[in-house]
């Protein structure tokens, strides 16, 4: 999940994160799910 802030993102404008694709399809733990920053 690239943007675990997706409404907060929508709702401000803000840029996304980008994906990245290193992480598609590979078990290694919260890699690619919960290690994208959050908006300040």
């Amino acid at each position: 999940m690239a943007n675990p802030d997706l409404v907060e993102r929508l709702k401000n404008e803000y840029p996304l994160d980008a994906p990245n694709p290193n992480t598609f399809y590979v078990n290694q733990g919260e890699v690619g799910y919960a290690d994208y920053p959050e908006m300040n």
